[in-house]
């Protein structure tokens, strides 16, 4: 139900969403979506078969014990997959990030697929493990009292809210804060499952309401689940884009920057020295490696001019000058 910015990579950080695939070949771009979309199903699977086991069996426990069991379900997968993938594991926040340019329309298009086949496997094992009496296990629904309209409205207040989490973590400014991003996430879930858990349910998760839908065979208002959070969750990116995100600056290239003249010294000492490349190859986790270390060393063009200037210099009695790295 999250993204944080760093794993998993932001626009540029290729970490988690597949943007900045243009650095690599067409090859590996397609086996690290296989990844990113095997982590989403995975994390949805988990997230719909952990978070509705209370439900199931502790069905007594109440509200409070389901909204808690979420945040914490939440903090954990996100804990495990944002590394990965990012642990999206909603496409109310795969959306977003696809508003906000962390994910490609096909690469999100193909996340949400994976969210939704991931969710579905989650909800046979949670059918499995189901009581036999228990006709529509964890299926949310808007409560009797609430117009559908309401519903929508409240889960797009609900969807809008955990896109501006999201934002929030993948904001430049907040990239310190990186560390806690599980935790964070996990309180915003359960904060909102308190608030609206009687209401609405609290999916804020379209395939979260999915799969218990397909399995207990109960449609009524399914709608509302997938217009609510994905409205609430674009408008709310778009929001947050338009007037919050910061403004990239345009800093002058180094290679067009002026550059500071050179004293004199530095100039001659700079002059007589070449930068030279060495490469290393090392062993390590038994692939071969290279790298390349750069180091200075004497022009041997050098030479000549310098052994006339000690020479003249011995003739005059003065000491013969230093050049770096020459004596």
């Amino acid at each position: 139900m999250s993204s944080g910015p760093g794993s998993t990579p932001d626009v540029s950080t290729m970490r988690c969403c597949g943007c900045g695939a243009e650095n690599i070949s067409g090859g590996e771009a397609r086996g690290e979506t296989l990844r990113v979309c095997g982590a989403e199903a995975a994390g949805a699977a988990l997230l719909v078969l952990l978070s509705c086991l209370p439900a199931c069996l502790a069905p007594a426990a109440g509200s409070t014990h389901s909204a808690l069991a979420a945040g914490f379900v939440v903090a954990m997968l996100v804990q495990c997959f944002d590394h990965i993938s990012g642990a999206q594991m909603n496409p109310t926040v795969t959306l977003a990030s696809m508003v906000w340019g962390r994910v490609s329309g096909a690469r999100g298009l193909a996340m949400m697929a994976a969210q939704l086949a991931g969710a579905t496997l989650g909800g046979a094992a949670l059918h499995l493990l189901q009581p036999a009496d228990t006709p529509a296990l964890c299926v949310t629904a808007p409560a009797p009292h609430l117009s559908v309209y309401k519903a929508v409205a409240l889960e797009a207040v609900l969807g809008g809210c955990l896109a501006l989490a999201n934002c929030a973590s993948w904001d430049e400014r907040n990239l310190h804060l990186r560390d806690s991003w599980p935790l964070r996430v996990g309180v915003s879930v359960a904060a909102m499952s308190l608030v609206a858990g009687d209401l609405t349910g609290a999916s804020m998760n379209p395939v979260r309401s999915f799969a218990p839908a397909l399995w207990s065979g109960v449609w009524q208002h399914h709608w509302v689940y997938w217009a609510g959070p994905l409205s609430g969750s674009a408008l709310s990116t778009a929001l947050y884009v338009a007037v919050w995100r910061p403004r990239p600056t345009h800093a002058p290239h180094a290679s067009h920057a002026p550059r500071p003249p050179r004293a004199a010294h530095v100039r001659r000492s700079m002059d007589s020295l070449d930068a030279r490349a060495i490469v290393v190859k090392t062993q390590r986790d038994g692939t071969n490696e290279s790298r390349a270390y750069s180091y200075l060393a004497p022009n041997p063009n050098l030479g000549e001019p310098l052994a006339r200037t000690r020479a003249d210099s011995a003739r005059r009695g003065a000491t013969t000058p230093r050049l770096n790295g020459q004596i």
